[in-house]
């Protein structure tokens, strides 16, 4: 049996738990009592790194050396981009954005019709993501991929979508030679990082969605055994069905942010996502994310 919440409208997996409610695969909410948001307190967060960004998701055309010593590449640099999973909420956010930034965008899809956007540097493809076969042609010739693909979570099986859609996906780019890609995967997925989460969280929702959290810890160590793809995994917090703010995003090198139990909006984790193909800060590499939220 699914573990489901009944809403208004259908009936959705429960993929998350954040900021004080369970949220759903497609980012509806119940809402719990007595958890803590992340909110700006003043407080220095050693661990954690802020950027700033604009409501688009661009970065100054020039901006100086970070933190780690990495020179952010010029955004003005427009880009071929493959995205997976663009009929999903998540995903649809980033193809909008990538074309308001004028990026040249291949949605690859399983079904074109459920893809409403229409513009002059989109193309919808359809496309089989467990297939290396059938990915090879929408991959040549981009300059990344970027995936938001997500799997519904289930009580009976074993998610296995992640780390066989990956492989896929590998073995294709590796054919079309294109060797950048940005994914997407969540909070806690290493099986000890739950430790340090809120009793709810730890006790209650971890367990329910371990599977999930299972099989999206295989596709990054997938990712971590290759030598010749330059990846970056994307780590948000629960999922809202918002759009892209101005608010500063908050990252961390690991499974989560410190001190921080806020969710995010979607629009949010998208414009974080294209603001890495403005920089180099992140390759081969997995960076927890939300954005500073004000009282």
């Amino acid at each position: 049996m699914r573990l489901t919440i009944k809403s208004t409208v259908t009936l959705h997996s429960v993929v998350y738990y954040s900021c004080g409610y369970f949220v759903t695969s497609y980012g509806e909410r119940l809402f719990l009592a007595g958890t803590q948001s992340c909110r700006d307190t003043g407080r220095k967060r050693r661990s954690a790194q802020a950027s700033t960004f604009d409501q688009g998701g661009n970065l100054p055309a020039v901006r100086s050396v970070n933190e780690r010593g990495v020179s952010p590449v010029r955004h003005n640099l427009r880009m071929k981009i493959a995205v997976l999973g663009a009929t999903g909420q998540t995903g649809q956010f980033l193809v909008n954005q990538a074309l308001q930034q004028g990026h040249t965008v291949t949605a690859i899809v399983r079904n074109p019709a459920k893809l409403t956007i229409h513009h002059a540097l989109l193309k919808v493809v359809e496309a089989d993501i467990f297939s290396a076969n059938s990915l090879k042609a929408h991959f040549k010739g981009q300059d990344v991929i970027m995936s938001c693909l997500g799997f519904p979570t289930s009580m009976l099986s074993a998610v296995t979508g992640y780390s066989q859609s990956m492989s896929a996906v590998i073995s294709a780019m590796r054919e079309a030679r294109v060797n950048r890609i940005v994914t997407m995967t969540s909070w806690y997925t290493e099986p000890d990082s739950g430790r340090q989460s809120p009793f709810i969280i730890r006790f209650m929702l971890l367990p329910m969605i371990r599977s999930l959290l299972t099989n999206m810890y295989e596709m990054e160590k997938t990712l971590q055994k290759t030598d010749d793809i330059n990846w970056t995994v994307v780590r948000p917090p629960g999922l809202k069905n918002q759009p892209a703010t101005a608010q500063e995003f908050l990252t961390h090198e690991g499974y989560f942010v410190p001190d921080c139990g806020s969710s995010v909006g979607r629009g949010d984790v998208a414009r974080f996502m294209l603001s890495l193909l403005s920089s180099n800060a992140w390759v081969k590499k997995g960076v927890a994310m939300t954005t500073k939220q004000y009282e």
